[in-house]
């Protein structure tokens, strides 16, 4: 991308890049040298060491000595949300970024977003993540083929048709106004184990209207096979998803967001689908009672016409669930899931 420096000559704000820690010392290094060596160097970088039991809470001090850039606070662990939640009580930019400790950023990850978002003067802007599977040496590009400025209420859908994963994803790849999470004082939900991040960027969504999605592939997201939240079963993640789901509806709804039966319909597509992704080792028959289960939750939230909106496929496990035909829908999604054993 070919930048005018004017812009950055003429603003030259404060950024801050908040950075949660916890037990991240083989990866952290590389991430923390991917943020000090922005282009952009009018930096506030926070390390928030959530409690680290190994030598990442070290390698924070032993950086913040060699750049004045640096603010590095220890607490004890208390999840994610909570480290992200004390790096904006401590943010004194004029604009958020939020980097994980293990991933890394391209060397003009905050230039790019932060013009961009002076170009287009919108609130929001969000860039393509490469994601990199570290096992396997897979990559894939996770982003838009033409940049897209819109309106959230009037153009959601259309973004959201483009690319989920930058609406869902968490608060990575992304640059936000710290005057509007401040003066609304947003933060992560911290009684959430699960899609807090997702419930952020709804909450910050609701406070603004203009967005953009640049072209740019700027976030390096790395996947080390170290397992997953999404993996493992268990009560507390779909409690999360539930209560997610119910705050995605009051805000769609709330809004009168265009394409909102869409929207509710892919979430819960989603949720079906994670059921399955978990490998826990269990009987056909225990899997299938819990898939039941599972679905009369859904049941209540499908209470729309999705017939004009959703795809087809989408359609029929809805319409399996609403009419209680268990069996159907799931032998799509377990036949689907012995294929990627």
């Amino acid at each position: 991308m070919n930048v005018d420096n004017k812009e950055i000559k003429e603003n030259n704000d404060l950024i801050s890049v908040i950075v949660p820690v916890y037990n991240v010392e083989s990866y952290l290094r590389k991430c923390l040298d991917s943020i000090v060596g922005q282009t952009y160097k009018k930096l506030e970088i926070i390390l928030v060491d959530d409690g680290s039991t190994d030598g990442s809470g070290s390698i924070c001090d032993e950086y913040a000595k060699e750049d004045h850039r640096i603010k590095v606070i220890h607490k004890d662990n208390d999840g994610v949300s909570s480290a992200r939640n004390i790096g904006i009580d401590n943010v004194e930019g004029k604009y958020i970024l939020f980097v994980d400790a293990d991933d890394i950023v391209n060397e003009r990850y905050v230039e790019i977003l932060y013009i961009e978002l002076l170009k287009h003067k919108v609130d929001i802007v969000f860039c393509g993540i490469k994601s990199i599977y570290v096992k396997s040496g897979e990559e894939t590009i996770i982003g838009v083929k033409k940049e897209f400025q819109g309106n959230i209420n009037k153009d959601f859908i259309k973004f959201y048709r483009k690319n989920l994963f930058l609406i869902t994803a968490g608060p990575c790849a992304k640059i936000y106004k710290a005057n509007i999470i401040k003066s609304n004082n947003l933060k992560f939900d911290e009684s959430y184990n699960n899609v807090e991040d997702y419930l952020f960027n709804l909450q910050y969504y609701s406070f603004i209207k203009p967005f953009y999605v640049s072209l740019e592939v700027l976030y390096y997201y790395y996947h080390y096979g170290r397992g997953s939240a999404v993996e493992i079963f268990s009560e507390k993640r779909w409690s999360d998803e539930f209560r997610a789901l119910s705050f995605l509806k009051q805000w769609l709804e709330d809004r009168k967001v265009a394409g909102r039966y869409f929207i509710m319909t892919t979430r819960i597509v989603a949720i079906v689908r994670m059921f399955f992704e978990d490998k826990t080792n269990r009987s056909i028959g225990k899997k299938y009672y819990e898939y039941k289960e599972l679905c009369k939750k859904v049941q209540k939230y499908i209470d729309y016409d999705y017939e004009d909106e959703c795809k087809v496929k989408h359609y029929f496990i809805l319409m399996t669930i609403k009419n209680k035909w268990y069996l159907p829908s799931f032998t799509y999604y377990y036949i689907k899931s012995l294929g990627k054993e």
